[in-house]
């Protein structure tokens, strides 16, 4: 999981599918998933959006970065997406989470 995690960490900005580590660590996807789940206790992919989540927070708080923009940066991507997965774990627009902490 170690090794998945540092992936994460190095990669968020660009597009990462599960084949890519498959292909990065040589194991099967349900090989990597089982132990990234039982090390981590939540899936790749939940823990990647919410890693990207967090990045995007920290990008809100400057107003020198567009809303529209944001997405892109965090690897998350257009702004329709980034705003549904945005809500999804915050429970407010980006834009509305921007107007209240600034």
């Amino acid at each position: 999981a170690r090794r998945m995690l540092e992936y994460i960490f190095e990669n968020y900005q660009q597009k990462i599918v599960m084949q890519d580590l498959v292909d990065h660590l040589n194991y099967s996807e349900a090989f990597l998933n089982r132990k990234f789940k039982d090390a981590v206790g939540t899936t790749f992919n939940d823990y990647l959006n919410r890693y990207r989540i967090q990045k995007a927070l920290a990008m809100l708080t400057d107003e020198g970065n567009a809303i529209s923009d944001i997405g892109w940066k965090c690897g998350i991507g257009d702004y329709k997406y980034f705003s549904y997965v945005f809500k999804k774990y915050m429970g407010c627009s980006p834009k509305e989470y921007r107007i209240k902490i600034i």
